[in-house]
């Protein structure tokens, strides 16, 4: 008997109709992300200016603060001197922004986008242009503040500022444009970053000679005086043309150079929106690595906390940006002392060492956060944050005795000592620092609204007593006041080790 097969006898599935072309756009519209209402978006639009308006109205009001002090101190010593020291700074300032943003990327795209856009193939140039139009403005707003605050500092006026805005927003936008044409190349960025840090060197030569020459009592001759508006049209014509090129490239920008980018980006929201900036350091230290890949050991001989110190100045010496971030900042207290009142020297010198140093100190950051590496060393608390202190203490004094000369009026000893101490108990007490706890604290509410005390106090720890000497000074406290102060400081955080 034989089987009947039913697959032969079973009717065809009826065929569709084809769908017409005004039926999918229909469908298309139904299926889009519905348009917010007018009420969103004005709310949108008011929150947004309400946290512009009101940073940009105090950074306004700083400036002009800034300039009303320097036209009361009355005209610099040395207007040359003066003038190469504002030509440096705006070298130093184009170049890092420049680095900054070779390094980190321009242009990026949110894991959504990578899953759902940028894996399937469409035009990336065409999605990117946004971002690209958006960084490009942001950078050009920078580098026209940049230098037309030079402009205003050496007495521009009148249309050659307007020519110095046009030429500092076309120097941002060819800066972006090139950052952002570089990343469709694997080398592209790193060659990028070269530019921008020796367009800083330049500058921090030039601040060198010109702080050099004051202190020496050398005349420099005056910077020359450029034809803004000459410079001001091919600068605009080289902004149209980079950022014609970025606009033709970014199509070829591949996948794993906007993920890196993403990373960055997101450290950054991270560390803005949970006030810790060790996020952001995290990811760039990660980033470093993956860089140089491999690494060659050697054993440390020794025994005892000698070789802690042998092993802390081995890793500052591996990490050679760190060495030249923390000489080049030692030029910036001549800067201040060239274009600001002489009150503001010690207070800008108090907070950039601060600065200066925390490059030099990932191994005291280390061992203070990490309780498992401090119990595998056979030695106390007390004896690895002074052993972890050696190379850090060393670079303070350093760095207070090749500033101290910035201040004028003081003893030079005691200035380089009460700059060292200071930024060394700013350092430990930020080292020490436990991880912030969003969840404790108090609240005051005044009528402005509420504001986080505990969690204020968390995030300060460290800069705090770095204002505090600086406020102290700023007050008409003497160097031995200042350098009490600090030793307390270090002297309660070493007393706080013994107790635990």
């Amino acid at each position: 008997m034989s089987t009947i097969s039913t697959a032969a006898t079973a009717p065809h599935p009826p065929e569709q109709a084809p769908v017409s072309a005004r039926t999918l756009r229909q469908l298309l519209r139904s299926r889009r992300r519905r348009r917010s209402s007018t009420t969103t978006v004005a709310g949108r639009i008011y929150e947004g200016l309400l946290y512009a308006v009101i940073p940009g109205g105090l950074l306004v009001q700083t400036v002009l603060a800034a300039l009303d002090w320097s036209q009361a101190a009355g005209p610099p010593a040395d207007p040359a001197a003066t003038g190469w020291l504002v030509v440096a700074a705006v070298l130093a300032c184009l170049g890092l922004a420049l680095r900054a943003a070779a390094e980190l990327g321009p242009l990026s795209a949110s894991s959504t986008s990578m899953t759902w856009l940028f894996s399937t193939p469409v035009d990336r140039g065409a999605l990117l242009w946004r971002r690209l139009a958006a960084s490009t403005a942001v950078a050009a707003a920078l580098s026209l503040v940049v230098v037309s605050g030079a402009a205003l500092t050496v007495g521009v006026a009148d249309l050659d500022l307007l020519w110095s805005a046009v030429l500092g927003a076309a120097i941002g936008v060819t800066a972006l444009s090139r950052a952002a044409a570089a990343q469709t190349h694997r080398a592209g960025p790193a060659g990028v970053a070269r530019i921008g840090i020796l367009t800083a060197a330049l500058g921090g030569l030039l601040a060198t000679l010109a702080g050099l020459s004051t202190m020496l009592d050398v005349t420099l001759p005056a910077p020359p005086a450029l034809p803004l508006a000459a410079l001001a049209a091919p600068a605009a014509l080289a902004a149209s043309w980079s950022l014609i090129a970025a606009r033709r490239t970014a199509g070829r920008i591949d996948r794993g150079a906007l993920n890196e980018a993403a990373e960055v980006t997101g450290a950054v929201r991270l560390t803005v929106g949970w006030l810790d900036v060790s996020l952001f350091a995290d990811l760039l230290d990660q980033r470093r690595w993956r860089r140089r890949a491999t690494v060659r050991s050697t054993l440390l001989t020794g025994r005892g906390a000698s070789t802690l110190v042998r092993a802390e100045l081995r890793r500052v010496l591996r990490r050679r940006s760190s060495i030249g971030w923390w000489a080049a900042l030692g030029v910036l207290p001549y800067v201040t002392a060239a274009l600001l009142p002489s009150l503001w020297t010690m207070p800008v010198t108090l907070i950039i060492g601060y600065l200066a140093l925390g490059r030099l100190a990932s191994g005291l950051r280390l061992t203070a956060r990490s309780a498992a590496l401090r119990r595998m060393l056979p030695f106390s608390d007390v004896t690895i944050r002074l052993t972890v202190l050696v190379v850090p203490a060393s670079a303070a004094l350093l760095w207070g005795a090749a500033t101290a000369p910035a201040v004028a009026g003081t003893f030079w000893a005691g200035t380089a000592a009460t700059i060292g101490l200071v930024c060394l108990a700013g350092l430990l007490r930020s080292a020490k620092r436990p991880p912030i706890d969003y969840h404790t604290g108090g609240t005051l509410d005044p009528v402005s609204g509420a504001v986080p005390m505990g969690l204020i106090l968390q995030v300060v720890s460290g800069p705090d007593v770095v204002l505090v000497a600086a406020v102290l000074w700023a007050a008409g406290a003497a160097l031995p006041w200042c350098a009490l102060f600090a030793a307390t400081a270090i002297a309660w955080s070493l007393w706080q080790d013994r107790l635990g």
